[in-house]
């Protein structure tokens, strides 16, 4: 088992620094231990789990929603057209991300 400092969650989840403390703020996001006075790190497995749990949620909203882009053309150039996804995660909060045109 190892603990990972800040950076390494970063480069582990491809999140930022603003996104964890909201997502532990929020408790999406598995909190941090104590390593000293001013050091905290991240249980790695913990990090594991929450990156499997999101895959969980990606997979069961493909699943529910059976919506795919469709390819349009444009300036010469195939592009996709925007989706709404409707994601439930287990906070029962519904968030809609819509893919941006290219």
């Amino acid at each position: 088992m190892r603990i990972l400092r800040l950076p390494a969650v970063e480069a582990k989840t491809g999140l930022k620094h603003s996104s964890i403390y909201e997502g532990i703020k929020n408790g999406t996001f598995p909190p941090p231990v104590p390593l000293g006075p001013k050091a905290v790190g991240w249980v790695e497995p913990e990090l594991d789990d929450w990156i499997l749990s999101r895959i969980a949620i990606r997979d069961s909203a493909a699943q529910q929603t059976d919506l795919k882009p469709q390819k349009m053309t444009g300036r010469g150039k195939d592009r996709v057209e925007p989706v709404k996804i409707a994601i439930n995660d287990d906070s029962d909060r519904i968030r809609f991300r819509e893919a941006q045109e290219r």
